[in-house]
């Protein structure tokens, strides 16, 4: 069902949102304010901005509850099915007259051709054990961006956690740091959970202290995702007319007509537009 918005989630939402380039469809009045309101061909909520008072005297009315947390559909099989999400994980209720599900966990995934929630096995009302495959037709994208809108946006932080290791020998209580993230995985943006896969939360800088937030740039030497490497190397490449050297690795050797156990792996971004990969083998 859809809920009643807080007067600060609108707030902050339409003020993210207030880009006066979009043009909106109609114009709903959410909590009191008027917000243009960009909707599917479904009538589900996808986007908003705030409307000026122009704006809102010239076009159409509608009064809404303030959009939607969920998506309800029913598939070709009859089956009536409802998702949300919370923090960045999906969640799906569905009943199909001989089997349903309430409210488990689910992510989207591709079964056979056909894109899928897949929540998990279930039990029938028989007993019979059964896989939760659901059909979501052309409601991915849709599904995709109801997970994203779940997602804490406040950037990803660590913090200096301290915690018992122990009793000492002398009986003196041990303990060590760790890093703590602020989001699950589940919650973290693509390039937080990039990111956070180069974090080693169990190594905590020798100057910090229990309570201390950190951020990627206070934890990582290089605070860009591999993708981020990639296209900086491109634009400087580009810009130099010279070849950029990525990364250098050493990996076992993929030719073994040749006496040798190790290659070296060099990416190079070339003027051209184009990232290359070297092998050089090492006898």
């Amino acid at each position: 069902m859809a809920r009643q918005m807080t007067t600060e989630e609108l707030t902050t939402k339409v003020e993210a949102a207030n880009d006066p380039a979009k043009k909106l469809g109609t114009t709903e009045t959410w909590n009191g304010t008027d917000v243009h309101v960009l909707r599917n061909s479904s009538g589900q909520f996808v986007t908003w901005r705030k409307a000026s008072a122009g704006e809102a005297s010239s076009a159409p009315v509608a009064v809404a509850d303030g959009g939607h947390d969920e998506l309800s559909f029913t598939t070709d099989r009859g089956a009536d099915v409802t998702v949300r999400a919370e923090s960045g994980t999906l969640f799906v209720t569905f009943d199909a007259g001989n089997a349903s599900v309430e409210d488990s966990s689910a992510r989207l995934d591709r079964e056979k051709g056909m894109d899928v929630l897949d929540a998990g096995t279930h039990r029938d009302n028989s007993g019979e054990r059964f896989r939760a495959l659901i059909p979501v037709d052309d409601r991915r994208d849709e599904i995709e961006q109801l997970r994203e809108d779940s997602k804490d946006d406040s950037p990803l932080t660590y913090e200096v956690e301290e915690y018992s290791k122990g009793t000492g020998s002398w009986g003196q209580e041990l303990t060590g740091q760790k890093l703590v993230p602020s989001k699950s995985y589940n919650e973290m943006t693509e390039r937080e959970q990039d990111l956070s896969m180069k974090v080693d939360t169990d190594r905590v800088p020798d100057d910090a202290e229990p309570g201390d937030v950190l951020t990627f740039e206070d934890l990582l030497d290089d605070a860009r995702t591999n993708e981020e490497k990639d296209e900086d190397a491109l634009d400087e490449a580009a810009e130099t007319g010279e070849e950029v050297v990525i990364n250098k690795s050493t990996t076992s050797c993929n030719d073994s007509s040749k006496e040798c156990n190790l290659d070296h792996v060099t990416r190079v971004a070339t003027p051209e537009g184009d990232i290359e990969s070297r092998r050089t083998h090492t006898y």
